[in-house]
């Protein structure tokens, strides 16, 4: 039952390094992108891409060393050291593709919002001797307007 299990999880990171052959190119680009586009302040802006860019071409790296693993084993008369190492190479590079979204997620996210949002602060007015709300009442000592 476990092998099944653990058969099973190879074989949908496998098909995720499958998918993500095409696909991190792309979101490499748009990580770099985003950041370069980025509202922060100049410093922070190329810290920013100086790590989008140190990840995006780690990864594609990776996923075009694994690629040409992958090719080889297909292409190959022996696929080194047994014939499922086409698998598992394309499960490595979906683990690498989960891992880059991973980090490239709050990345691009710190870069597009560089503040978040504060609360707004409004003035309520202070409750009654009973506990509620008096609506139109007077905010500290203002009067109110008619």
């Amino acid at each position: 039952m476990i092998d099944d299990i653990l058969i099973y999880q190879a074989h949908l990171l496998a098909i995720v390094g499958l998918i993500s052959i095409g696909l991190v190119p792309v979101r490499a680009w748009h990580v770099v992108k985003a950041t370069a586009e980025s509202r922060e302040t100049p410093l922070r802006r190329k810290v920013y891409l100086g790590l989008a860019i140190a990840l995006s071409v780690s990864c594609l790296a990776g996923v075009f060393t694994l690629t040409l693993l992958v090719v080889e084993c297909l292409a190959g008369p022996t696929c080194y050291p047994e014939p499922t190492s086409g698998w598992s190479h394309l499960a490595m590079q979906g683990l690498l593709y989960i891992a880059f979204e991973l980090a490239a997620g709050p990345l691009v996210s710190l870069a597009r919002d560089p503040d978040p949002p504060e609360a707004e602060t409004s003035e309520v007015a202070p409750p009654d001797a009973g506990g509620h709300k008096r609506p139109g009442a007077a905010v500290s000592g203002e009067s109110p307007t008619r």
